[in-house]
């Protein structure tokens, strides 16, 4: 289910983010008082992708003659109960795309309930601040709360429904990106995992990971559909409609102790006519990722 929420009014709005924003903080504090908060160590995940053309929630940001590229280095830090720290760089492979270059950072809390239940559901919810550096920081950076949720056992046999829901809204009220940036994104998709046996000698057994998923866009990040409009003056906002649906495969192979190496390739296919340049486009992405 996605719920869509229409606001006649800035003062409307505000109290909204405002509403968002104290539930999110009410759910971590409500974390840690109840984990009775401990850091003994911090472990986490560096990873490095390659994108051959950066798809980025029905977005092509880097489209263009020599711009489909990008790459993408990331760190997930799992700080300890439930709570994780997230960073990532977005580049494009060449030059002519310095507006788009996006530095992002997400403070997370993630738990299960009613766990080894069919019930069970797996969730995180947090808060990311995006930054485009070479741009004005005050009218062109972007806040996001989000809350996402998976149920592997509802339906069993590696299928697992799961769902995200996403506000976004540009940081200065009234700025530059207020008209193609402020709204909801939400999320329906479905995983299935099929494992492979008996691969090589050194790996047993290999898991690919089919996914499949639908967005609904309610004026979010609109003026992502073009690159050039960043920095510059804005058109009209992107609407509310379906905006795109996304298939996919992905895999992880290790490579060393503590070293993986993540192929994977996936088709998107436009609903919104304003949102992507092409209506159909096929990329493939390949990570090398090491856990400590």
């Amino acid at each position: 289910m996605v719920w869509v929420m229409v606001f006649n009014g800035k003062e409307k709005a505000m109290k909204t983010k405002v509403t968002l924003l104290m539930t999110v903080m009410l759910l971590l504090t409500a974390g840690l008082v109840q984990a009775n908060w401990t850091m003994d160590r911090i472990d986490g995940t560096f990873d490095l992708t390659y994108h051959s053309a950066y798809m980025w929630r029905g977005f092509d940001v880097y489209h263009g003659k020599h711009g489909e590229g990008a790459i993408n280095p990331s760190v997930d830090l799992q700080l300890g109960n439930g709570f994780g720290l997230y960073a990532e760089w977005v580049r494009a492979n060449t030059s002519g795309f310095e507006k788009q270059e996006r530095l992002n950072a997400t403070l997370y809390y993630g738990d299960i309930v009613l766990d080894a239940e069919p019930w069970e559901t797996d969730y995180k919810v947090g808060y990311t601040f995006f930054n485009f550096p070479n741009n004005s920081y005050r009218d062109w950076s972007m806040n996001e709360l989000f809350a996402k949720a998976s149920m592997p056992q509802i339906i069993g046999a590696g299928v697992t429904p799961y769902l995200g829901a996403y506000y976004a809204w540009n940081t200065r009220s009234g700025g530059p990106a207020d008209s193609e940036a402020e709204g909801w994104m939400g999320q329906i998709g479905v995983g299935y995992d099929y494992r492979i046996e008996g691969v090589a000698a050194d790996i047993p057994a290999m898991d690919l990971n089919f996914y499949g998923e639908v967005w609904y866009n309610s004026n979010a990040w609109g003026f992502l559909r073009d690159p050039n409009l960043i920095g510059d003056r804005l058109s009209d906002g992107l609407g509310h409609d379906w905006s795109h649906y996304v298939l996919g495969v992905t895999t992880e192979m290790p490579v060393a102790e503590g070293w993986n190496l993540e192929p994977g390739l996936h088709y998107q296919h436009r609903l919104n006519n304003s949102l992507a340049e092409s209506p159909n486009v096929l990329w493939a992405t390949m990570g090398l990722s090491y856990e400590f």
